[in-house]
């Protein structure tokens, strides 16, 4: 636990660094939606040393992109009277050269909402060995590419608090690679997201110069990823995944922790460098700790120490309590959602206390307390479910049976299959409810 404290302790700092006015800095106040001109977002990152306020609220349709290239810049989304929406282009963090002989620093984005981009453009892209990056308390709906992309050098951001939903027909939410590291990614629900959520490599730069990446790469705590087809992506890469809570659509397709076979540098040679661990799923039969491919990530690098059980975890009623920050605190404005916002938050459902031992363990037939025992959707299980279950799985008809009207799947021991041996745990499990 003490190294992955010393590595993420930088970012701890920035959360502290923003979180008052910036030293002798201006305020700008944006008060015109027009894309440029006097009063505007646009003229007002322009400026260094700038703190951005807004008189006006409202929609900002922006024909180009805006680029934040001076440092000491900070946006303050919650000071308008209602919601700013960016629509149209996005927000381009960047060092003015690409090599490292100068960088862009200490950059906070709160609060705005980035909604159906119409152009092939991320949301937010911060690249060019920018640092002290703060993006926080924004919601990114649709996007044509990523909607918060960190890339080519780009280092110590922190994305914390933010709703990422709909990933329409980009390539998804949140992509850190080619050079960049110390990325803190936390408390963030991503909702109905198609993949980087968040996706993270050791990739080679491409346009820019400028010193080698540090581990981690990522780290990424107290997310909830929801609804969502594919979970966390590694590419060669050493990076911390804990505590996130996941919900897939198409289970049990879809993966928790997923590897890149395709990169010459990745693989599974290369996974066990991520440490994993506490994170939970409510879809049952997944083992998030384990991962897809049966590799125990959480023991099989020398750089991270095992994190055992009591002294030094969180306590589980204090992960389902930052869960619950997850969920409440996400987005711009919680009293002021838009649908999809609203959406995404109603649709999670935490685990219960009683039922944490059953997500964090290894499946076994304790875990059939949940629908999936519930083959008949009574609500309870009971003898008629085992007796459903094994005529189920001896072949017999189903015909005008409540299996055969709306059954779960009965594959209590998560075996792939429903058969005597679910219907027998079940029974067992009934009785010693009884």
């Amino acid at each position: 636990m003490k190294i992955l404290i010393k590595l993420i302790l930088p970012l701890f700092l920035l959360t502290g660094l923003f979180g008052s006015r910036l030293a002798h800095a201006q305020i700008c106040t944006v008060s015109s939606l027009a894309d440029s001109g006097a009063g505007t977002l646009r003229e007002c990152v322009s400026l260094s040393d700038t703190e951005v306020e807004f008189a006006v609220g409202g929609t900002i349709v922006l024909n180009s992109v805006i680029v934040i290239d001076d440092n000491n810049i900070s946006i303050d989304a919650t000071t308008a009277p209602t919601a700013i929406t960016i629509s149209g282009y996005g927000l381009e963090i960047k060092s003015k050269v690409a090599d490292n002989s100068s960088s862009v620093s200490n950059i906070t984005i709160k609060g705005l909402r980035f909604q159906n981009p119409t152009n092939y453009f991320d949301s937010i892209w911060v690249w060019r060995n920018a640092h002290d990056v703060l993006i926080e308390n924004c919601s990114f709906d649709g996007n044509t590419d990523g909607q918060v992309d960190v890339t080519e050098g780009a280092h110590d951001v922190e994305i914390r608090h933010n709703i990422f939903t709909n990933y329409g027909v980009g390539s998804g939410a949140s992509l850190v690679s080619f050079g960049s590291y110390h990325i803190y990614v936390h408390h963030n629900i991503f909702y109905k997201s198609k993949d980087r959520t968040p996706r993270y490599s050791r990739r080679d730069r491409l346009y820019t110069t400028g010193p080698l990446e540090m581990d981690p790469i990522v780290d990424a705590r107290y997310n909830i990823v929801w609804a969502s087809h594919i979970g966390i992506t590694s590419e060669d890469s050493s990076s911390n995944v804990a505590y996130n809570l996941f919900k897939f659509t198409d289970f049990p397709d879809s993966n928790f922790f997923s590897v890149d076979d395709n990169n010459p540098n990745g693989g599974a040679s290369y996974v066990s460098q991520t440490y994993m661990q506490g994170n939970a799923s409510v879809d049952n039969c997944i083992n998030v700790n384990q991962g897809k491919n049966g590799v125990n990530f959480a023991n099989n690098h020398s750089e991270f120490t095992t994190i055992v059980d009591g002294a030094v975890w969180p306590n589980r009623m204090g992960i389902i309590l930052e869960w619950e920050n997850t969920r409440n605190n996400a987005g711009p404005r919680p009293n002021e959602d838009n649908p999809n916002e609203t959406e995404a938050r109603s649709a999670i459902i935490l685990p219960e206390t009683t039922i944490w031992d059953e997500v964090w363990n290894t499946p076994t037939y304790t875990n059939i307390s949940n629908s999936r025992s519930d083959v008949d959707n009574s609500s309870v299980t009971n003898t008629t479910d085992a007796l459903l279950t094994l005529r189920n799985s001896l072949g017999l008809s189903m015909d005008g049976t409540a299996w055969q009207v709306g059954a779960t799947t009965g594959d209590v021991d998560c075996s792939g299959t429903s058969n005597s041996t679910d219907a027998l745990l079940i029974l067992r499990y009934w009785d010693e409810l009884v």
